[in-house]
């Protein structure tokens, strides 16, 4: 199992102080989980319920609780004990379900090459000026995990830098042809 981060638990000890003259800790905590579960669909945090820094750190606990997959209890024992702690784990008990579907829709993937386009040119533009000879301009039409918008990644290169692009891709095929043939 993994152990649970020190960023959240030193962010408890930083906000202790201000958190503890708070008499509606509960609630700015069950608020700040909704904002996450809910989805803040471009709303910004209410400034007025409590400091960014609390916020930031009520908000760091329950994504590390939430990627360990904590039950309330494991929390309740990892983290100092104070009033702040009592009012997260009690919050994280209501959202923990809920946390776990939102941070299950969190990923990344590198964006997929859906097209590639490319042409001679004669003109190469370079930083100290153009020069002139065979160059190929190349796009990789790209579409990032998630979206439906194409971004295009072009770029230009000679003769021997195209070959040296040619020779990447072919060791990097070889080497995915051995890996699936081991």
């Amino acid at each position: 199992m993994h152990s649970f981060a020190e960023r959240p638990i030193r962010l408890i000890e930083e906000v202790k102080a201000e958190s503890e003259a708070l008499t509606n800790l509960d609630e700015i905590c069950e608020k700040l989980c909704a904002f996450v579960v809910e989805g803040n669909d471009g709303r910004q945090l209410d400034e007025s319920l409590c400091s960014r820094l609390l916020a930031e750190t009520v908000w760091a606990v329950i994504a590390e609780a939430t990627k360990l997959s904590l039950d309330e209890n494991s929390l309740d024992e990892i983290l100092p004990h104070c009033a702040l702690s009592n009012a997260i784990v009690t919050a994280y008990k209501v959202y923990k379900d809920r946390l776990r579907e939102q941070l299950s829709t969190v990923g990344w993937e590198y964006p997929h090459v859906v097209d590639i386009d490319w042409k001679i040119g004669g003109v190469l533009e370079t930083s100290e000026g153009k020069e002139s000879g065979t160059v190929a301009e190349i796009h990789f039409d790209t579409i990032a995990t998630g979206t439906c918008d194409i971004e295009r990644i072009s770029f230009h290169c000679d003769v021997n830098q195209l070959q040296d692009l040619l020779w990447t891709f072919k060791e990097a095929q070889n080497s995915l042809h051995n890996l699936a043939n081991s």
